[in-house]
């Protein structure tokens, strides 16, 4: 019977001592009829027949009032053991009652609360509502779905009993948040489509998560698709994890030139780091680890205000070639979220940067100032630049030069401009520089190619740059560029200096296309310097000579930092640091004539031990790895980069020779950093007020133990209460006597009218009355 009760009150214990007060009602009411003797007088003939008359009605009014008072009583009764009988008892029959959990797992559930964290408290309600369901397990039924993998529930349709939920409580246990950001749209949908095919249930949806600003302001999605739950029917609930915004640090980038990285080089370094915090942080420190050891010194940010970015710059010297792990970790702030304070970095350290310089002239005259420039001497730049003539390009391989640099060339036999086509598309980086030697047809038909080739644009004839006769003393004019960051601000004195006589004009009806950039100027007006995209590969040409033919600037000091800017330009464009966000699959090229199909990837755990084995081409994944892995198109793709830090992918090639390629992962810190939380009348709001979607904060645990629909029993049961006792009250009166006339009682258990008596006079004598017991 007590487990009966618990099913259908919140208080059953009170059940028992209110069943004993209803018949408080029934007890004082034979009490009361038990009080008064029966008198007979002469009078009472005519009171005796209007009894008898009334009596029937009399009767069913005092058992109307009678029980009125004992619904009173129930009602009270009700309201303190709160009933939930709407849930669990259906009109007709026992519905099946099904429940579909939805456990936000993204990055910013690691948000720590004390000494658990967001994803934690989120595990802790999902077993709250499964053990309420345990109350009655024939008919309830849950599925548990994760963000990051909606379209596998981690448990589907599942009785609500004791087995279950040891089960459920084991799995949870093993179950960790990710470090990704996962769209929230797709889970609510994938939950709906599970609901909608239960028909005939009673259908539950319950969203566990934090409930992040930018989810609810920036995108309207995600409130379209609860409105559209709610809408179909369906009981919705909002659980918050999160009772308010901690203070938050990130670790947004850390990067540098990382392509003209060589050996006993300084390497000059960035590393930014975000406020997400309201309020202002002082003595921000930075640690910096180098291959698994701490560098002596921290950065210091001084004062970091609420919602702003600081930048700190430091150079690091590798000693060796080959692969280097640099970190940047911010410590001793007050911070909430631990995974987005730390950031990555894979550096591959040459040992030098090769550099292949081509000169149209015979004697090579331009080439030996480029060569000045780049290699003054050896180890000093990390730059190793070899001079040649045109032929070369058709008779070696160019994949082992960083950039190439065309100096005054003429034209181009056909497999030369082929082998320059492959090598800029895969990655590579070009220079232009015009000179007497070039052709302009042959670069507009060959290597303009309307738009489509190597060059930039279409070129018509050697001009003369006029004598500067305004106030400039400068023949460049340069665009806002990464190139020309050294000149920028006040009036650098070696630029002042450069004179250049001659340079190429361009058609006047060119216009530049969507991967062409004119980035500086001559003094007239006219394209000195433009950049141009193809393939994978930058291209920088300048529209004057490369060598001391046109212009004077190959013997100022600024062609030195700009020769050095323009190679490290072209690096990084070429080759973009391989920095990825966690969860972007891993791609893998396999190629059958080169390699076995076979591949490793060594994952950035404790240690580097864990090593996954991968199998592509005709062969499958390893068994193990099936639900991470995909082999398509001679690719492998593995999917499972949850864990921030570098990833070591292995090829073998046929020769059973390997090639190493490391990718970085960082944590989403543009979007799961912020951690503003979403008010709950801008979430309805964004929801729309058409729908019913409760929101529960921390803490409110009664919406899981049926408190709120109690609450709503507990509505109607006031309502009820106050119509009986109004009810009790007027049938009270009116089945009592209340006489205008002091000395007269009055007659209980019936209702005669009452009449006027006569006053007696002192003369009259009294009436005399007979009494029998």
């Amino acid at each position: 019977m007590e487990a009966w009760l618990s099913q259908h009150f919140i208080n059953s214990s009170l059940i028992a001592g209110g069943a004993l007060l209803v018949g408080v009602p029934i007890i004082i009411h034979l009490i009361n009829r038990m009080r008064f003797r029966r008198v007979k007088f002469a009078a009472m003939e005519f009171l005796l027949n209007s009894q008898k008359k009334n009596r029937r009605r009399v009767l069913l009014e005092q058992l109307l009032l009678l029980l009125l008072r004992i619904c009173a009583v129930a009602a009270v009764v009700a309201l303190i053991a709160r009933p939930i009988l709407p849930k669990d008892l259906p009109l007709f029959g026992e519905q099946e009652i099904q429940h579909v959990v939805l456990i936000d797992d993204s990055g910013s559930m690691r948000d720590m609360l004390g000494e658990t964290t967001a994803f934690d408290a989120a595990k802790k309600i999902a077993k709250e509502i499964a053990s309420e369901g345990e109350r009655r397990p024939e008919i309830h039924k849950l599925t548990l779905i994760l963000a990051s993998q909606p379209s596998q529930p981690v448990f589907t349709l599942q009785n609500l009993d004791s087995e279950f939920l040891a089960e459920m409580q084991s799995r949870l246990e093993t179950i960790q948040c990710s470090h990704r950001r996962f769209n929230l749209v797709d889970a609510v949908k994938v939950a709906q489509e599970i609901l909608v095919e239960q028909k005939g249930s009673v259908l539950n949806f319950h969203f566990i998560s934090d409930f992040r600003d930018p989810e609810w302001t920036e995108d309207a999605a995600l409130a379209t698709a609860v409105h559209d739950m709610a809408a179909a029917g369906i009981s919705t609930n909002l659980a918050r994890t999160v009772p308010e915004r901690h203070a938050n640090l990130a670790v947004t980038e850390l990067t540098g030139q990382l392509q003209i990285a060589a050996a006993e080089i300084p390497l000059r370094l960035r590393v930014k780091v975000e406020s997400f915090s309201d309020r202002v942080v002082e003595n921000v420190r930075v640690a910096l680890t180098v291959d698994g050891t701490k560098l002596p010194r921290n950065l210091v940010i001084p004062k970091l205000e609420a919602g702003q970015t600081a930048t700190q710059e430091f150079d690091v010297t590798f000693l060796t070639a080959g692969p280097h792990d640099i970190s940047a970790r911010v410590i001793g702030a007050e911070d909430s979220l631990e995974e987005d304070n730390t950031r990555f970095l894979a550096v591959d350290v040459a040992a030098q940067h090769r550099v292949l310089v081509i000169d149209g002239h015979v004697n090579r005259s331009s080439a030996e100032y480029l060569e000045d420039a780049l290699e003054p001497a050896p180890g000093i730049t990390g730059f190793d630049v070899l001079s040649e003539d045109v032929e070369y390009l058709r008779r070696n391989p160019l994949n082992g030069f960083r950039n190439i640099v065309l100096l005054n060339v003429g034209q181009l036999p056909a497999d030369s401009v082929r082998f320059l086509e492959e090598y800029v598309a895969a990655g590579g980086g070009l220079a232009w520089f015009m000179g007497d030697q070039v052709r302009p047809a042959f670069y507009d038909d060959v290597l303009y190619n309307q738009g489509e080739g190597l060059f930039p644009v279409p070129i018509t004839f050697i001009k003369d740059l006029p004598e500067d006769l305004g106030e400039s003393t400068e023949d460049f004019r340069f665009e806002k560029h990464p190139l020309f960051t050294n000149f920028e601000g006040q009036d650098n004195p070696f630029l002042a200096d450069v004179r250049v006589n001659k340079y190429f004009a361009i058609d006047e009806d060119f216009e530049p296309g969507p991967n062409t950039r004119i980035i500086g100027r001559f003094r007239d007006g006219a394209p000195a310097f433009i950049e141009h995209r193809f393939g994978r590969g930058q291209i920088i040409t300048f529209l004057s000579s490369g060598g001391p033919d046109w212009t004077n600037w190959p013997r100022n000091p600024s062609y030195v930092i700009f020769q050095l800017e323009l190679q490290k330009y072209l690096a990084e464009s070429a080759a973009a640091e391989a920095n990825y966000i966690t969860g972007e699959p891993i791609t893998i090229p396999i190629d059958p004539t080169l390699h076995t199909g076979e591949a490793e990837i060594r994952l950035p755990s404790a240690g580097g031990a864990d090593v996954i084995r991968l199998r592509g081409g005709e062969a499958r994944a390893a068994d193990d790895q099936a639900e991470t892995t995909t082999t398509q198109n001679g690719t492998i793709t593995y999917t499972d980069t949850d864990l921030p830090g570098i990833y070591e992918i292995t090829r073998t090639h046929r020769d059973q020779t390997t090639d190493v390629r490391r990718k970085t992962y960082n944590f989403p810190t543009s979007e799961e950093s912020p951690l503003a939380l979403a008010a709950t009348d801008v979430m309805k709001s964004r929801i729309g007020n058409d729908v019913e979607v409760h929101v529960h904060d921390v803490g409110a645990s009664g919406w899981i133990d049926g408190e709120e629909a109690g609450q709503e029993m507990r509505n109607w049961l006031l309502r009820i209460l106050v119509f009986v006792l109004l009810a009790e009250q007027l049938l009270a009166k009116r089945l009592s006597f209340h006489s205008t006339q002091s000395g007269v009682a009055p007659l209980r258990g019936n209702r005669p009218t009452p009449t006027s008596r006569p006053q007696r006079t002192a003369a009259e004598p009294a009436p005399t009355t007979g009494a029998s017991a």
